[in-house]
């Protein structure tokens, strides 16, 4: 149970950086056409992969929160 557990955090840690890479590209592009921060941040694009990204990272909190559940009672 806990083996296919941390397969899948580790796969959304995957993805975590995967959507962190894409928001920090983003965010440098738009940077470099010398679009303001506070207009960056209201970007829909760079607002969905912020989304994303807490979104992904609340699922990890969970899914570690499960495997050491699940670990200790093993124990």
């Amino acid at each position: 149970m806990s083996a296919c557990m941390i397969t899948q955090r580790d796969f959304l840690r995957t993805r975590w950086h995967e959507v962190r890479t894409a928001r920090l590209e983003l965010k440098k592009k738009l940077m470099d056409e010398n679009i303001p921060v506070s207009e960056v941040r209201h970007n829909p694009e760079y607002r969905r992969l912020k989304k994303e990204q807490k979104h992904i990272s609340k699922m990890i909190k969970h899914m570690e929160y499960k495997i050491t559940r699940g670990l200790k009672n093993e124990a």
